[in-house]
């Protein structure tokens, strides 16, 4: 599985991390010229699904 964590730097760009769950070492990084919004929640899926 993987977590992935929204982060807003101090000059206002963003990026988000997609993290092997297990491990945790970054697997992704998505780089915006903005700040995202922390309002994004996990979503559990079992592996059968």
């Amino acid at each position: 599985g993987v977590a992935i964590s929204m982060v807003s730097a101090k000059d206002g760009s963003g990026y988000a991390l997609v993290l092997d769950a297990k491990t945790f070492k970054e697997i992704a990084r998505a780089n915006f010229p903005y700040g995202l919004p922390y309002g994004l929640h996990c979503c559990w899926v079992p592996r059968n699904k």
